[in-house]
């Protein structure tokens, strides 16, 4: 839902509708605080819905306890995330790279110290092994197209999808060279767990992950949430979680069987997401992103006053 913010104020931010920037944010804070509510309860009861689904007493009691936890980070999320996408959507990167790069000590330190609380949940395994090198990677997230569309220049959002996946691209490669290279010595950086550490699936889950979050990002830049929606529902949970299953339970090879699944669905959503980004027709796409803007913009507080103040003369 956050994705919102940052196509919105992308593309305000490249037609210079200015104002507009802290009003789609106060109501992205309106629109996710609701939700978020609305998810609370599921929480709060997530030890009973989890008996009613045949879980165990024993774990159904653990969820319970640990889905606590996870209320405060529900509403931290609400204003971290669009905050972010804020900042994005005026190509302040620089801010939000600075900050999520200054958490890895914290994780990491937690990581050392095995701390058991769900706050640092991301520090254990395979989990932070990707995380941290998708960090590393540089997520380029494409809020230059929505700049560029916004200003309504159709060139430059092409030239801007084609710079950022071949510099991504061979950032992705490289990093994926050094882990097949040096990849247990870098590995430990990010995981005590040997099977992991020692896995080659780590060079192919860099390179994946700095392709995908260019695509995703260029198509939330250009407003296709709804089309990002759907592609992650058939990636992720028609393909990338079954096939997952299958290999790890099925197939009795455990983490990297879900591993291998969840590859196998970011590898799909990028060959969607790449087809339909080749296939856009960017100078049509401006016209329809004026209509979008029109939509939702409000007059500056000035020109209000200017014409309200006419309106007293007359």
């Amino acid at each position: 839902m956050s994705s919102a913010t940052e196509t919105l104020c992308g593309l305000a931010f490249g037609a210079g509708q200015y104002h507009m920037l802290g009003i789609y944010l106060q109501r992205s804070w309106i629109i996710n605080l609701t939700a978020v509510t609305l998810l609370v309860p599921f929480f709060v009861f997530a030890g009973p819905i989890f008996r009613l689904l045949g879980q165990d007493d024993n774990i159904a009691k653990e969820i319970g306890n640990i889905s606590l936890w996870f209320i405060p980070i529900l509403y931290y999320f609400v204003f971290t995330l669009t905050i972010q996408k804020y900042f994005q959507g005026q190509l302040k990167n620089m801010i939000v790279g600075w900050l999520c790069n200054s958490c890895l000590p914290i994780l990491a330190l937690c990581d050392q110290m095995e701390l058991g609380c769900p706050w640092c949940n991301e520090c254990h395994d395979h989990i932070i092994l990707v995380d941290g090198c998708r960090r590393v990677c540089i997520r380029f997230r494409s809020v230059r197209v929505a700049n560029e569309l916004g200003t309504g220049n159709s060139e430059a959002a092409g030239f801007s999808v084609k710079v950022i996946s071949i510099t991504s691209l061979c950032i992705g490669l490289f990093f994926a060279v050094l882990c097949l290279i040096f990849g247990h010595g870098m590995c430990y950086l990010f995981t005590s767990n040997e099977e992991v550490a020692k896995s080659v699936l780590l060079a192919f889950s860099i390179l994946l992950n700095s392709l995908q979050p260019v695509f995703s990002g260029v198509a939330v830049g250009a407003g296709w949430q709804s089309v990002v929606a759907f592609i992650n529902i058939g990636s992720y949970y028609i393909i990338g979680v079954p096939l997952g299953l299958l290999l790890g339970y099925v197939g009795h090879l455990q983490v990297m069987g879900i591993w291998t699944g969840m590859i196998c669905g970011v590898a799909m959503q990028t060959l969607v997401l790449s087809y339909i980004i080749w296939k856009t027709n960017w100078d049509h796409h401006v016209n329809n992103t004026a209509d979008h803007l029109n939509r939702w913009v409000l007059k500056p507080t000035e020109e209000l006053n200017g014409r309200l103040g006419s309106s007293t003369h007359d």
